[in-house]
Parts: structure tokens; sequence; C-alpha cells
């Protein structure tokens, strides 16, 4: 599943979080950047990537939502 983060004409990121085979339980979190003025447009890159569990993806949902409750 992908999201956008940031949508622009000029600039892009792009949240993606997949499920992974192995180990069980895990999942591929990446966030990526597509920029109109670079050499090829339609090219990403990479901004952060990490494999984490559900624990992990949890406490960042949490993180988000008091982040957002605090009127951040």
């Amino acid at each position: 599943m992908h999201a956008a983060i940031v949508a622009t004409k000029a600039f892009n990121y792009t949240a993606e979080i997949r499920p992974l085979a192995v180990p069980a339980g895990t999942f591929h979190v990446a966030i990526r950047s597509q920029w109109a003025g670079a050499k090829d447009p339609a090219a990403t890159q990479s901004a952060f990537q990490t494999c984490t569990d559900r624990t992990g993806l949890l406490a960042l949902r949490e993180l988000i939502d008091q982040v957002l409750a605090a009127g951040g």
C-alpha cells in the first residue's frame, strides 16, 4: 500500500508499506521522493527505508496520532 504524503507539480514524497514473506510478520517501510526537475523525472529516490514488525508499525501510528492530537 502506498500514499502520497507531499504532492506538488515539482516534487513528491510517497510512503509505502508492504508485508514481507520472510521473516513472517515483518514489513518494509519506504519513503521515496520524485523531482520533476531531475535528469530522469520519472525516477524515484529512496529517502528512507527500514524493515519492522507489527509492534514497530503500531508505535509509528501511535506517534503520529499523538502529534496530531496535540495539534501538531
